[in-house]
Protein backbone atom coordinates (compact mmCIF):
# COMPACT_ATOMS: atom_id res chain seq x y z
CA UNK A 1 0.00 0.00 0.00
CA UNK A 2 1.29 3.17 -0.62
CA UNK A 3 0.85 6.17 1.52
CA UNK A 4 -0.01 9.21 0.45
CA UNK A 5 2.67 11.85 1.27
CA UNK A 6 1.36 15.06 4.03
CA UNK A 7 0.85 18.27 2.79
CA UNK A 8 3.14 19.82 5.21
CA UNK A 9 5.98 18.01 3.28
CA UNK A 10 5.01 19.00 0.04
CA UNK A 11 4.64 22.72 0.99
CA UNK A 12 8.69 22.88 1.72
CA UNK A 13 10.00 20.91 -1.05
CA UNK A 14 12.53 22.90 -3.90
CA UNK A 15 10.90 22.34 -6.67
CA UNK A 16 12.97 22.09 -10.10
CA UNK A 17 13.84 25.09 -11.72
CA UNK A 18 12.77 26.97 -8.86
CA UNK A 19 14.91 30.16 -7.70
CA UNK A 20 15.89 30.76 -3.91
CA UNK A 21 17.27 33.79 -3.65
CA UNK A 22 20.45 35.75 -6.13
CA UNK A 23 22.45 35.92 -3.01
CA UNK A 24 23.11 32.17 -2.51
CA UNK A 25 22.59 31.00 -5.97
CA UNK A 26 25.83 29.37 -7.81
CA UNK A 27 26.76 32.38 -9.90
CA UNK A 28 28.01 31.45 -13.56
CA UNK A 29 31.60 31.08 -14.23
CA UNK A 30 32.55 30.92 -10.51
CA UNK A 31 34.48 28.14 -8.63
CA UNK A 32 33.09 26.42 -5.84
CA UNK A 33 33.71 27.51 -2.74
CA UNK A 34 35.80 23.71 -2.09
CA UNK A 35 37.76 23.68 -4.94
CA UNK A 36 41.23 24.63 -5.21
CA UNK A 37 41.11 28.15 -3.77
CA UNK A 38 44.73 29.77 -2.69
CA UNK A 39 43.27 31.51 0.59
CA UNK A 40 42.21 27.65 1.43
CA UNK A 41 45.67 26.01 1.02
CA UNK A 42 48.79 26.33 3.76
CA UNK A 43 52.00 24.80 3.51
CA UNK A 44 53.19 22.47 5.79
CA UNK A 45 56.45 20.27 6.92
CA UNK A 46 56.06 16.80 6.98
CA UNK A 47 56.42 15.07 10.52
CA UNK A 48 58.36 12.02 8.76
CA UNK A 49 60.72 13.41 5.91
CA UNK A 50 60.94 17.13 6.28
CA UNK A 51 59.43 18.08 2.48
CA UNK A 52 57.07 20.77 2.60
CA UNK A 53 53.92 20.13 1.05
CA UNK A 54 50.47 21.88 0.52
CA UNK A 55 47.23 20.86 2.11
CA UNK A 56 43.85 22.54 1.93
CA UNK A 57 42.99 24.24 5.62
CA UNK A 58 40.15 21.78 6.76
CA UNK A 59 43.06 18.97 6.34
CA UNK A 60 45.08 18.19 9.54
CA UNK A 61 48.84 18.82 7.58
CA UNK A 62 50.63 16.31 9.36
CA UNK A 63 51.79 14.05 6.65
CA UNK A 64 52.73 14.49 2.80
CA UNK A 65 51.42 11.14 1.76
CA UNK A 66 50.10 7.75 3.11
CA UNK A 67 53.41 6.25 3.47
CA UNK A 68 54.61 8.70 5.44
CA UNK A 69 51.75 8.73 7.98
CA UNK A 70 52.45 5.07 8.10
CA UNK A 71 56.22 5.41 9.08
CA UNK A 72 55.25 8.27 11.59
CA UNK A 73 52.61 7.05 13.37
CA UNK A 74 54.10 3.43 14.15
CA UNK A 75 56.06 1.93 17.12
CA UNK A 76 56.59 4.76 19.48
CA UNK A 77 55.33 7.42 17.62
CA UNK A 78 51.77 6.10 17.88
CA UNK A 79 49.23 7.19 20.68
CA UNK A 80 48.11 3.76 21.57
CA UNK A 81 51.71 2.29 22.16
CA UNK A 82 51.97 0.48 25.07
CA UNK A 83 55.55 0.03 25.19
CA UNK A 84 56.21 -2.79 23.09
CA UNK A 85 55.90 -6.48 23.28
CA UNK A 86 58.90 -8.78 21.73
CA UNK A 87 61.73 -10.01 22.85
CA UNK A 88 60.53 -9.72 26.63
CA UNK A 89 60.41 -12.20 28.76
CA UNK A 90 56.64 -12.14 28.94
CA UNK A 91 56.46 -12.43 25.07
CA UNK A 92 58.79 -15.60 24.84
CA UNK A 93 57.13 -17.36 28.06
CA UNK A 94 53.63 -16.47 25.98
CA UNK A 95 55.17 -18.06 22.93
CA UNK A 96 56.54 -21.15 24.99
CA UNK A 97 52.91 -21.37 26.27
CA UNK A 98 51.43 -21.29 22.45
CA UNK A 99 53.63 -24.15 21.48
CA UNK A 100 52.72 -26.35 24.47
CA UNK A 101 49.07 -25.76 24.08
CA UNK A 102 49.45 -26.78 20.48
CA UNK A 103 51.39 -30.39 21.76
CA UNK A 104 48.84 -30.87 24.15
CA UNK A 105 46.31 -30.42 22.11
CA UNK A 106 47.58 -33.15 20.12
CA UNK A 107 47.99 -35.30 22.83
CA UNK A 108 44.65 -35.34 23.30
CA UNK A 109 43.61 -35.92 19.80
CA UNK A 110 45.68 -38.63 19.71
CA UNK A 111 44.74 -40.18 22.37
CA UNK A 112 41.15 -40.07 21.98
CA UNK A 113 41.67 -41.31 18.79
CA UNK A 114 40.26 -38.28 16.97
CA UNK A 115 36.68 -39.03 17.65
CA UNK A 116 34.66 -36.80 19.80
CA UNK A 117 33.73 -38.36 23.81
CA UNK A 118 30.15 -37.51 24.22
CA UNK A 119 28.65 -38.14 20.97
CA UNK A 120 31.11 -40.23 18.67
CA UNK A 121 31.62 -38.15 15.99
CA UNK A 122 34.76 -38.16 13.93
CA UNK A 123 35.09 -34.20 12.07
CA UNK A 124 36.16 -31.13 13.46
CA UNK A 125 37.48 -31.66 16.72
CA UNK A 126 38.40 -29.27 19.88
CA UNK A 127 40.29 -30.59 23.21
CA UNK A 128 38.46 -29.19 26.43
CA UNK A 129 39.86 -28.59 29.56
CA UNK A 130 38.02 -30.67 31.58
CA UNK A 131 39.09 -28.45 34.51
CA UNK A 132 39.12 -24.62 33.65
CA UNK A 133 41.83 -23.11 32.30
CA UNK A 134 41.71 -19.87 34.34
CA UNK A 135 41.02 -21.65 37.62
CA UNK A 136 43.06 -24.21 37.50
CA UNK A 137 46.59 -23.27 35.81
CA UNK A 138 48.73 -26.29 37.04
CA UNK A 139 46.59 -28.73 35.62
CA UNK A 140 46.67 -26.43 31.78
CA UNK A 141 48.88 -29.17 30.17
CA UNK A 142 47.84 -32.05 32.08
CA UNK A 143 47.16 -34.43 29.41
CA UNK A 144 44.49 -36.16 31.83
CA UNK A 145 42.77 -32.77 32.27
CA UNK A 146 41.46 -32.70 28.58
CA UNK A 147 39.00 -34.15 26.20
CA UNK A 148 38.39 -34.66 22.93
CA UNK A 149 35.18 -33.17 21.37
CA UNK A 150 33.42 -32.27 18.36
CA UNK A 151 32.55 -28.06 17.40
CA UNK A 152 28.89 -28.77 18.57
CA UNK A 153 29.44 -30.41 21.86
CA UNK A 154 32.32 -28.09 22.91
CA UNK A 155 29.91 -25.04 21.95
CA UNK A 156 27.41 -26.44 24.15
CA UNK A 157 30.05 -26.88 27.56
CA UNK A 158 31.16 -22.93 26.50
CA UNK A 159 30.66 -21.18 30.18
CA UNK A 160 29.91 -24.68 32.03
CA UNK A 161 32.11 -26.77 34.02
CA UNK A 162 32.29 -30.08 31.88
CA UNK A 163 30.69 -33.22 33.47
CA UNK A 164 31.73 -36.55 31.91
Amino acid sequence: MVHPTPTWLNEHQIKKGQRLSPETEFKKGSKPPCTGSKERQLKSVCETCGKEFIHYRYRKGRFCSIVCKAKGQSGPKNQNWKGGFKNTEAWKSRINLLRQSYKWRMKVLVRDNFICRTCGADDSFDAHHIKSWKDFPEARLDVQNGITLCKLCHNRTKGKNFIK
